[in-house]
């Protein structure tokens, strides 16, 4: 690695050389790596193409299932969320013990209860896990897409940011088919509740039900807000939203 003196302050490439800048100040390197059309037919670099369409493959699984449950995850302020799915999808995928190295998939590792058990429980927000905002076990049932928060008292069974007053409970229903790459997305949500309400049976009854084929995906989602002076607010901190999966069928 060099170092540069100039009055031009270079950056990108000329030939072989590339120049960049740190905190180090400018800096100039001849090019490095293997050439794109050696990994994709050198017998050497078998393994680096069957890593790289599996990442590929998951990669495409992560953004499908962004996208099937974004009703449930808007308003997270989670930077590390995608890294977190992406290790849970990983794991999903390498439970596919059917296809071969390179072809493995998550859709395959879902048909396994142990694949499904991997990604139900995944929240999507570090700062606020689902299972620590929420006292209560939501109860579903995979047939109907019903959801039972069961006896919550929102002042004893929430985590409350400060500062909040009243309360959402919603919940998407998708049914997701990881091989079309196709959804359908059913979103229940709640009115707004005051935090001093009496305990009592929360109920989400989803309107219909999702169409397609694929996998029956559930999560929920609890967020805050603050009522002041006659309006609703939003909260500003990373706790104001929790959600998570909390059941794969």
């Amino acid at each position: 690695m060099a170092k540069f003196k100039s009055l031009f302050k270079v950056k990108g490439s000329l030939d072989d050389v590339s120049f960049y800048k740190t905190r180090n100040g400018h800096q100039a390197r001849l090019k490095g790596g293997v050439e794109s059309d050696r990994i994709a037919t050198d017998p050497a670099f078998k393994r680096t193409r069957e890593n790289a369409a599996e990442f590929a493959a998951v990669a495409a699984s992560k953004k499908l299932l962004r996208l099937a449950l974004r009703s449930v995850i808007k308003g997270i302020r989670d930077g590390g969320m995608n890294n977190r799915l992406s290790r849970v999808l990983h794991q999903v995928k390498r439970l596919d013990l059917t296809s071969d190295r390179g072809q493995r998939t998550v859709a395959i590792g879902l048909e396994s209860e142990d694949g499904r058990e991997a990604l139900s429980g995944f929240s999507f927000n570090d700062q606020a896990p689902l299972d620590v905002v929420l006292a209560v076990v939501p109860v579903v049932d995979l047939a109907t897409g019903v959801v039972t928060l069961p006896k919550l008292n929102p002042a004893e069974d929430l985590f409350i940011p400060a500062g909040a007053t009243h309360f959402l409970v919603g919940m998407a229903w998708a049914k997701v088919d990881f091989h079309t790459g196709k959804f359908d997305t059913v979103v229940t949500e709640l009115p707004l509740a005051p935090l001093d309400q009496p305990e009592q049976d929360i109920v989400l009854t989803p309107s219909s039900t999702p169409a397609g084929e694929g996998r029956d995906l559930f999560a929920l989602k609890v967020v805050f807000y603050q009522y002041m002076n006659g309006k609703m607010y939003d909260l500003t901190v990373g706790t104001a939203t929790s959600s998570a999966i909390i059941g794969v069928a």
